[in-house]
């Protein structure tokens, strides 16, 4: 009994230190350095929702929130510096370069996203990418990656844009 019980433990305890666990949490519980990073660059954020992801030991602070009337979703790591952030768009506002691509590439569609995601390494913007999600009138779904001057990427955190 005590092997039965020693081996669930274990078990219990790999699988906690190597999944993915998000905890909402109240804007008391995250640390000053995260708030005050956050609301020094997103002043009039409103309807900040919080959160906190552990995946293999490491936390990150996570904020979504409605700022400039976007849709946002900011990255922390636990000293406050910024890792991501994405910025949610209407269909309204997916440039003209991007619908024509999807116009050329995609017969009769519906997009379903269109963001942009930006990484920062020292709390400077690293990498800027912009991602669409349709889907076409035949039931398949496409995905497309862009650089900053909408040129489609072959090829983005291993996904390839496809039909």
């Amino acid at each position: 009994m005590k092997r039965i019980f020693s081996y669930g433990l274990v078990f219990f305890l790999i699988q906690s230190v190597f999944s993915q666990h998000t905890i909402e949490l109240n804007e008391s519980d995250v640390d000053m350095k995260v708030l005050t990073w956050h609301y020094d660059k997103y002043k009039n954020s409103q309807e900040v929702v919080w959160s906190l992801e552990a995946h293999e030991g490491v936390g990150t602070f996570i904020a979504r929130f409605i700022y400039e009337n976007g849709q946002y979703e900011v990255d922390y790591d636990e000293k406050g510096n910024i890792l991501k952030e994405i910025i949610f768009y209407t269909e309204d506002k997916v440039p003209t370069e991007v619908i024509q691509i999807l116009d050329y590439r995609v017969v009769k569609y519906k997009i379903d996203s269109f963001h942009k995601e930006t990484t920062f390494e020292n709390k400077a913007p690293k990498e800027v990418y912009f991602r669409v999600e349709a889907r076409a009138k035949t039931g398949g779904e496409v995905v497309y990656w862009f650089d900053q001057d909408f040129n489609i990427l072959p090829k983005k955190r291993d996904e390839v844009a496809s039909r």
